[in-house]
């Protein structure tokens, strides 16, 4: 298990109170990063929060925790199962069916509101909501929160394109990445378009040189365990069937 001494997120900007925007530019790539590389794996995290960030210190280098509610998703195939923070969980999550790549969208827009405000974009009731999903779905379906004078024109042109309730015209990760948001600060930083190049943060797609399972046996059971905890509604033994197959 690695150290990461630098602490959750969440605490870092409660100390702060907000924070700074390039800074938060800062951070919020390597999230971004970090997803799409995720993503490109078919691992949809569907629980992003600032608690589930960890920060090395004095780095600031980003690491992704907390997998526990992680899914595979096969390409042409949604997820089914309600989860995730309430505060940071897309309108999606609580209908019958929803694409974890556009659910982790939507949770990365809540933290870079909360990162540029100390606070969440939209107003969770305790007293009137904590038992009552429906009211709480009414209020982040109807997608209405404000945009702080404060806000550079980029910061409020993601944040509304993230946190759109209607995931089929939601911005997808990769074009996050490429909005400039992400890279207004790169020439400050002495860094040049190669710096903000994906393939360069998250390398090339693995490629499988050879596959050599043939039988049960060979299958390793503690990775068997991870793909039952990341491939929840599948059986052990279609997943077996899976790692067996040449295709």
């Amino acid at each position: 298990m690695e150290l990461v001494k630098g602490g959750e997120l969440f605490a870092y900007i409660e100390e702060r109170e907000y924070v700074d925007e390039d800074e938060a530019v800062f951070l919020f790539r390597q999230m971004v990063a970090a997803l799409l590389h995720c993503h490109r794996l078919g691992i949809h995290h569907r629980d992003l929060k600032p608690e589930n960030i960890l920060l090395e210190q004095p780095s600031l280098r980003v690491k992704l925790v907390d997998f526990g509610m992680a899914a595979l998703q096969p390409k042409g195939k949604l997820l089914k199962t309600p989860c995730g923070s309430v505060h940071y969980a897309a309108p999606e999550v609580f209908e019958k069916s929803y694409d974890g790549s556009k659910v982790d969208v939507w949770s990365l827009g809540i933290i870079l509101y909360v990162m540029l405000t100390g606070t969440t974009p939209f107003y969770y009731d305790a007293g009137t909501m904590s038992d009552r999903v429906g009211l709480w779905y009414d209020v982040i379906k109807a997608g209405h929160f404000p945009i702080p004078e404060a806000f550079s024109d980029e910061a409020a042109d993601l944040i509304k394109r993230m946190l759109d309730p209607d995931p089929e015209t939601r911005i997808i990760l990769e074009d996050v990445w490429h909005h400039p948001f992400i890279h207004k600060y790169e020439a400050e930083w002495g860094e040049n378009a190669e710096d903000g190049d994906i393939e360069k943060w998250i390398g090339t797609a693995p490629i499988i040189d050879s596959w050599d399972i043939k039988t049960s046996s060979d299958i390793d059971r503690e990775l068997l365990r991870n793909l039952r905890t990341l491939w929840h509604s599948e059986k052990e033994s279609v997943i077996i069937k899976r790692l067996l197959s040449k295709e």
